[in-house]
């Protein structure tokens, strides 16, 4: 600690000194850079042009009575004399520096060929022109031959003799920036054109065309969406963020404040327009208003069922686990594509399956780099194929990169990646279809995790295989199986989830039960320690089901509380703060009384009662269907919800 105040009070000490020396120094030694303009530009051969630099100091203030140095890379291509002008000599590219103090700014030239002989005259458009503060005005040149023809495939210079007024870029768009006048030229080879230039406060040479921007927007109730108008005068002026007065062809569905503010009141669609300098222009509003019953968390992305059967995703869609054909991310629900209405879904790293309503069909969409889907092939689908083999299921899970399903006879299928023996089948082979898993164990329930698949017989004795690294089979080994294997329990359980490599599951007498990986408390049991048997959640709590995510879990109370606990640096135990990590249940902030819940990878997502979805945790990509990429720690409703 002594010696870090030493070099503090030194550094400091320092400053004061480079400070009381700096009022000594002349205005050179006090600069810090140089600006010069233009920073690029296009010569013939034998064009002058004079370049402009000014210096500023460490704090950004123009220093006054400097006189930079001024250089040229190759002399032979332009030279550039004391005061910046520069002379264009043959073809070729240069930089000419200009340099004082410790600051050099630099303009980098390209000469070109010489004018061809016959040029006469450059003609700019439009002039006289008009452009209002703030907006913009595209002037074009054309060079002509003695003849009037175009000349083709010749660069103008563009200058402004009054930036202050109205500034113009290398291509020719001017941009107004205070009321006044301005000559704007257009130069080359010794040869001039210009366009007068006034630029005042607003628009008024005629009638506007009126652009509204966004042109289409979804909103839920309650949710806002912000317009702005661009107007262009008869000339071509524009006049970005026109003062504009709005209106909704319904305002019982969308509301619209004087400054653009679109809100939504009540589901249907709206029509809001934008007038502006005797113009308008209109954008479409779609108030969306979804109301769901199940919801189902992956890695970077959720989905939820509609109570119409139609599956909604939200969050990362980088191999089209969204299911709407676009791969791109979305912060709200979007609809899954293919019109098929669902009874249950579960999402899994990148992909989603579900059984359709009336008839058990499993459907999957999204990853299939190890055959997930199931449909025979490793080709990612953008929307919902169906699960070959013409076996019906009754219910299924999805897991890191494969997924299981059980029939109403209680046989367990599974399908997708198999390199630590996770589809049960005895081999470690991937199947791009389903195989049953072996033993002839009936089973009650199913859960797919990362690298590993466990089960509750209907005897309940809970069952696992796969990767073991961590003892998430739970037999007291580290041994991988590509079998089911009895985990040691004496208590028989009700329910199974599977995680990143840990296990949990609730018993007959609604306790829960954890083992594998405990690095950061996942295993609830009020330390790091691993275990490769089950040991029970610490706190007493009597649960209806836990679920198991990346390196948390979390759990459902049978008051319909829920408790959290691992893992917390993205805020997925849902406590209200990112840290600490708990190694003990902690409450899900909120007092929500919950019907189902389900763990993700780093966020969670619940159902609570009226059909509400939540969602908390990393929210990076979208995946808490927010309406914003933004993390929560605490559950966040799911928008278009009412």
């Amino acid at each position: 600690m002594r010696s870090t105040t030493s070099v503090r009070v030194f550094l400091v000490a320092g400053a004061l000194l480079a400070a009381a020396c700096h009022h000594d120094l002349g205005p050179s030694a006090r600069v810090a850079s140089v600006s010069v303009s233009p920073t690029t530009l296009s010569l013939l051969v034998g064009d002058t042009v004079t370049i402009a630099a000014s210096a500023s100091d460490t704090s950004g203030i123009i220093v006054t009575g400097v006189t930079p140095t001024w250089a040229s890379s190759d002399t032979t291509i332009a030279t550039v004399n004391t005061a910046g002008l520069v002379t264009a000599r043959k073809v070729g590219s240069v930089s000419i520096t200009a340099s004082a103090g410790t600051g050099v700014g630099t303009s980098r030239i390209s000469v070109v060929a010489a004018l061809p002989p016959s040029i006469s005259s450059i003609i700019v458009s439009p002039t006289p022109a008009v452009v209002a503060v703030h907006g913009t005005q595209q002037l074009t040149a054309v060079v002509l031959d003695s003849a009037g023809n175009a000349i083709p495939g010749l660069t103008v210079n563009w200058q402004s003799n009054n930036p202050s007024v109205a500034s113009v870029s290398t291509t020719g768009l001017v941009t107004g920036l205070a009321v006044g006048s301005a000559v704007v030229s257009a130069t080359i080879g010794g040869y001039l054109g210009t366009s007068h230039l006034t630029v005042q406060t607003v628009i008024t040479l005629g009638p506007s065309s009126v652009t509204v921007s966004p042109t289409t927007a979804t909103v839920g109730i309650g949710r806002s969406v912000q317009f702005s108008a661009t107007a262009t005068d008869s000339t071509g002026n524009t006049f970005p963020n026109a003062t504009a007065t709005w209106a909704s062809s319904n305002t019982a569905v969308v509301s619209i404040s004087a400054s653009g503010l679109a809100t939504g009141v009540a589901a249907g669609t709206a029509t809001i327009t934008g007038t502006a300098f005797g113009g308008n222009g209109t954008a479409t509003v779609t108030v969306q208003v979804l109301n769901f019953t199940a919801i189902s968390a992956g890695d970077l992305h959720s989905c939820a069922i509609a109570t119409d059967g139609s599956a909604w995703c939200f969050g990362g869609d980088q191999a089209d686990q969204l299911g709407d054909s676009t791969e791109t991310n979305s912060s709200a629900p979007v609809a899954t594509k293919g019109g098929l209405h669902f009874a249950t879904l579960t999402s899994g790293y990148a992909h989603n399956c579900g059984l359709t309503t009336g008839g058990g069909v499993a459907y999957c969409w999204g990853d299939n780099l190890s055959g997930e889907l199931g449909d025979g092939t490793t080709t990612h689908r953008p929307t919902p194929v169906a699960v070959t083999g013409g076996v019906t299921f009754t219910s299924l899970s999805a897991g890191e990169d494969h997924t299981c399903g059980l029939t109403a006879a209680g046989v367990a299928w599974c399908w997708g990646n198999n390199l630590s023996g996770q589809l049960g089948n005895g081999q470690t082979v991937n199947s791009a279809a389903p195989v049953a898993v072996s033993g002839g164990i009936t089973f009650a329930s199913i859960s797919a995790g990362f690298q590993n698949t466990c089960g509750v017989s209907t005897g309940g004795t809970a069952y696992c295989w796969g990767d073991n690294t961590r003892g998430q089979i739970g037999n007291g080994t580290l041994t991988a199986s590509s079998t089911p294997v009895a985990v040691t329990s004496v208590t028989p359980f009700v329910s199974i989830s599977s995680g990143y490599q840990h296990t949990c599951g609730v018993t007959n007498a609604a306790a829960a039960f954890c083992w594998g990986s405990n690095d950061q408390g996942q295993l609830g049991t009020g330390d790091t320690q691993s275990h490769s048997l089950p040991v029970a959640v610490t706190g007493g709590t009597t649960f209806a089901t836990v679920s198991s995510g990346g390196l948390y879990t979390c759990g459902l109370a049978t008051s319909g509380a829920a408790l959290c606990w691992g893992d917390n640096i993205w805020g997925e135990l849902g406590t209200g703060t990112t840290s600490p990590s708990s190694t003990v249940p902690a409450a899900v902030a909120g007092g929500f009384v919950f019907r189902t819940l389900s763990s993700g990878n780093y966020h969670a997502c619940a159902m609570a009662g009226g059909n509400v979805a939540y969602c908390w945790g990393d929210g990076g990509q979208g995946q808490l269907g927010s309406g914003s990429n933004n993390l929560s720690a605490a559950p966040v409703k799911v928008i278009y919800q009412p």
